[in-house]
């Protein structure tokens, strides 16, 4: 029997619905838009869409796996704030389903929270990257259960500058700092996090790290699936730059109250925007 409530395309294998909304991230052409933010926390994503142009309804989709969109414009250019929840998953299931719905290029900006892995740079800066690496579970190795990339995938250089102008230029009152970020795909083994209760083998994890790259800015869950993407399948045209609030201060232990981080999130909203509608 014919199945009436969804369709298969190919080559992408997406699945879209009776209302042509391609699934899980329950959007259709018209509902997004080629200039996109990224985010994990769904409450930033509505912060950032609350700056939207007032004259213009802003589009609100939400999905059954945590994504929510908000399309809207800001200085009349047409821009979607989406959250993802956490993850390489998330994030990839996001460009994926994008591109299917999506013509021309793509401009991505991850808005993010992190860790910082340089003594020098406290909480309560921004930290851009302009290169990522990735760091994984190999569940088949006891002594040292991890797998860290040696060749990082480099950001867009162009988002970068312009992410580092805007910020540095709006918001004098933060510092804005440029260097390489990790990508770990677990919260806690994977970032050198250790609990009594899940041994993990994972105290030398940040050590590792800065053998490899003694420049390494900070510690995140999705940056480098969104670099990977972008320089590996160059037909996908998806250009991606990433910046993140240092929220927690890895060597010092130091941690960003609430208070702050939100005044930070409200602040960089307008500049965020600015940068995409600006392209």
């Amino acid at each position: 029997m014919e199945n009436t409530l969804f369709r298969w395309d190919n080559p992408s294998q997406s699945c879209f619905d009776a209302d042509g909304r391609i699934q899980p991230l329950n959007c259709k052409k018209g509902e997004l838009s080629n200039r996109i933010i990224t985010v994990g926390d769904p409450n930033r994503a509505l912060k950032i869409s609350q700056s939207f142009d007032k004259d213009f309804p802003v589009i609100v989709r939400k999905s059954n796996m945590q994504l929510t969109t908000y399309t809207g414009k800001k200085n009349g250019v047409l821009i979607s704030v989406v959250g993802t929840g956490m993850g390489f998953t998330m994030v990839d299931l996001l460009v994926t389903q994008a591109r299917a719905i999506l013509e021309g290029p793509i401009y991505l900006i991850r808005f993010g929270t992190c860790g910082s892995l340089h003594a020098d740079v406290p909480v309560g800066c921004f930290a851009i990257s302009n290169k990522a690496y990735g760091i994984r579970q190999s569940y088949e190795n006891e002594e040292f259960p991890y797998e860290l990339s040696t060749k990082p995938f480099i950001m867009d250089e162009d988002l970068m500058n312009r992410i580092y102008k805007e910020f540095t230029e709006s918001m004098p009152q933060y510092r804005s700092v440029i260097g390489p970020v990790w990508s770990a795909d677990t919260f806690y083994g994977s970032q050198g996090r250790q609990d009594s209760n899940f041994i993990s083998h994972n105290e030398n994890v940040i050590s590792k790290i800065l053998e490899i790259e003694p420049e390494s800015l900070n510690f995140e869950m999705e940056t480098y699936i969104l670099a990977f993407l972008g320089h590996m399948f160059p037909q996908a045209q998806l250009r991606v730059g990433a910046v993140c609030i240092t929220l927690a201060q890895r060597t010092s232990g130091a941690f960003l109250s609430n208070e702050e981080k939100y005044t930070m999130e409200c602040t960089a909203a307008d500049a965020l925007l600015k940068i995409l509608s600006d392209l």
